[in-house]
């Protein structure tokens, strides 16, 4: 074997039976990808209330995981350990695989200006905001803050503090909600900004401490009937939509990326998960975590490439291709994701051969 076959295969058993999810939660991670493609993309629908609707998407996924990752048992401490490495190395494949593709794509250099990586605010942005500074990759925030807060976690846990989450979980759940879709409300400006966006203390860390009540309610979550969440999950929408109209109207409305709604929502998605936790699934829809890690990877790069052949191709109908850049980038990225989830199917077949 070679030598970069033994480092594919070192990186991908890394923690592998440490950091593991049920076959309905890597569906369900699956089934949310289209909803991130449309939340940062759009969605051809004249109003824009499926692209408002998809923000869930994000804060679903943190509480799928958070269920999961933090599971309050005797491996914990071990589970965040992989986890913190896993996270770790896939953060730094992104960090380089989209840096690279910004000096190298034509338009993304062109937008580059080299003299503004000199300021401190770029650096402050990045680092403590989870704010990527290039043109490629702005969804390098979500594995960079599920990262940091999985490194926060790990030592939590070593010195006892999980304890105190409900604690914290209320105080980041006030703080992301006066710092977002309330800034405008309470007047929120601070070093001259008026919001804070996605990041680890304004999304990963609330949600992924939701995961874990919801994992501690277990019991009483599993005695909910599956249509009750469906129900849920609607009036999740309804509270989104209404909160976006009521700051509109009141001109109050600055940030629409951490709504009240999309909490209701994740918790909805939580409870469908823990209603059909028993089912089983064949192995290509066990991939459905593979397959949402490879659009995820992708989607960035991809809807520069489409813009791309977009201005290359024609620029009568820019619009028109805009409005179904989130669709064309989703199924562009699936189809690779499905190839990947195939050949990753082979190769574990090939190993567990020999």
């Amino acid at each position: 074997m070679s030598i970069w076959k033994r480092i594919g295969l070192f990186i991908y058993l890394l923690g592998k039976n440490k950091v593991k999810y049920d076959p309905i939660a890597e569906l369900i991670m699956f089934l949310l990808m289209p909803f991130v493609c449309f939340w940062t993309m759009g969605f051809p629908d004249g109003l824009g209330l499926v692209e408002l609707l998809s923000g869930f998407a994000f804060p679903a996924l943190f509480v799928v995981i958070g269920y999961y990752l933090l599971d309050d048992n005797a491996e914990r401490s071990e589970r965040l350990k992989w986890a913190m490495i896993r996270y770790g190395i896939y953060f730094a494949v992104l960090l380089v695989f989209y840096t690279v593709l910004c000096f190298v794509v034509p338009i993304a250099r062109a937008e580059i200006n080299p003299g503004s990586f000199l300021a401190k605010r770029l650096w402050f942005n990045f680092i403590v905001l989870d704010v990527w500074p290039l043109p490629i990759g702005d969804s390098l925030w979500f594995i960079q803050s599920l990262f940091i807060s999985t490194v926060i976690f790990y030592f939590a846990d070593k010195f006892n503090l999980m304890r105190f989450y409900k604690i914290v979980l209320a105080v980041f759940f006030v703080f992301m909600l006066l710092t977002s879709d309330l800034a405008g409300v309470v007047g929120f400006n601070i070093l001259g900004y008026r919001y804070l966006t996605s990041g680890v203390f304004t999304k990963a860390i609330p949600y992924l401490l939701l995961g874990l009540l919801l994992n501690e309610s277990y019991s009483l979550i599993k005695k909910v009937p599956f249509w009750a969440y469906i129900i849920l999950f609607i009036v999740g929408g309804a509270l989104t939509v209404g909160e976006f109209y009521l700051l509109f109207i009141t001109g109050r409305l600055v940030y629409t990326g951490h709504m009240f709604g999309y909490a209701v929502m994740a918790i909805a998605v939580c409870g469908l998960m823990v209603s059909f936790d028993n089912m089983h699934y064949d192995l290509m829809l066990n991939k459905g975590g593979t397959i949402a890690k490879a659009i995820y990877a992708l989607y960035s790069p991809m809807y520069t490439l489409l813009f791309l052949f977009i201005m290359l191709k024609s620029a009568k109908n820019l619009d028109v291709y805009f409005q179904f850049s989130g669709i064309i980038v989703f199924v562009a990225c699936l189809i690779i994701g499905i190839i990947v989830a195939f050949f990753q199917t082979m190769w574990e077949l090939k190993y567990a051969c020999n």
